[in-house]
């Protein structure tokens, strides 16, 4: 799928990204950082001293994967019906990541059958990687979390179901894991068959273990990296 992101050293004359001194005065990219961000604007780009900690880490990573699903659709032809089954994949991921532009995208989804497909392209392109520019907040994931709870009221039986809710408070109030809830959750989905929720991005096993980053309690930027 080609280059997804690209990790650049800091303060180097050539590869620095917002800390090359220029002038003896003020801070700028090198010259490839330059070029690069120009040639590829929407690519994820960080400075090895960015990935120092988790969080920093976990929001480049969910950058690297969201361009890369971005590459996967746009590369080459495509049609209107796998923009919108990429969407739909997609949903509850934007969602946490931004309600506000979760809804953008979906209106552009939804008009995209009577708009040029190149307009189309470029705005879900960029609208995507705006999503994926901040760390997700607990309660943020909640209005997901909450959302794809409602599919299961009606199947999980009362104890299962009342857990979950449970386990979701616990979060939201600091005490528990967001990889915990999510796994709970594809373990009820996969039970009951929820079709829609298994086919989400939210619920696949990669987001999940980048937001186990925030539970490892070594640091080491060697944790990025694979």
């Amino acid at each position: 799928a080609g280059i997804c992101g690209y990790v650049l050293k800091s303060r180097s004359p050539s590869c620095g990204l917002g800390s090359v001194p220029i002038d003896g005065a003020e801070i700028g990219d090198g010259l490839f950082a330059a070029a690069l961000s120009k040639l590829c604007e929407l690519l994820p780009l960080v400075e090895e001293t960015g990935l120092n900690g988790n969080d920093s880490r976990e929001v480049f990573l969910a950058r690297v994967l969201a361009y890369r699903r971005l590459r996967d659709l746009f590369d080459g032809e495509w049609m209107i019906t796998e923009l919108v089954e990429h969407h739909t994949r997609q949903e509850l991921l934007l969602m946490a990541q931004s309600p506000e532009l979760y809804s953008e995208l979906g209106r552009l989804v939804a008009d995209a059958a009577g708009r040029d497909p190149d307009e189309v392209e470029s705005f879900y392109r960029h609208l995507t990687m705006k999503a994926f520019r901040e760390k997700v907040d607990a309660g943020q994931h909640s209005t997901a979390l909450s959302h794809m709870q409602g599919y299961l009221r009606d199947r999980a039986p009362g104890e299962d179901y009342g857990e979950l809710e449970r386990k979701i408070g616990l979060f939201c109030d600091g005490e528990g894991s967001l990889a915990g809830v999510l796994d709970d959750f594809r373990h009820l989905v996969k039970k009951h068959s929820v079709d829609y929720l298994a086919e989400q991005v939210y619920l696949e096993p990669q987001p999940i273990e980048l937001l186990e980053l925030k539970d490892n309690q070594e640091d080491s930027p060697d944790a990025a990296q694979g």
